[in-house]
């Protein structure tokens, strides 16, 4: 079963993302994260973008903690001209 992570993040590395979670369904991780976005302080700023990346619930060992494993295809979303978000459809590789 896969889930969907997002994450909006700042265009410099080291900055922390400015929101995230986890969703069941794309659409709505792609809905949270284009909200999370646009009401950014930031987001008129360029680089801000929001990013939905399809994982898989994991078992991690040692300490049998909870994860996630990326399943290689994920998404980009930047502010758009027109005021909404666009997405981009991208694989990864792990």
């Amino acid at each position: 079963m896969d889930v969907y992570r997002w994450t909006v993040v700042a265009a410099e590395i080291t900055a922390p993302p400015v929101q995230m979670g986890i969703n069941g369904d794309r659409a709505k991780a792609q809905e949270a994260a284009g909200t999370a976005l646009l009401g950014s302080l930031h987001s008129s700023r360029r680089g801000i973008v929001a990013l939905v990346e399809a994982v898989r619930p994991v078992l991690i060992a040692p300490g049998i903690e909870p994860g996630f494993e990326p399943t290689g295809l994920a998404w980009t979303g930047r502010r758009s001209r027109s005021g909404g978000v666009h997405w981009a459809e991208r694989t990864v590789e792990s």
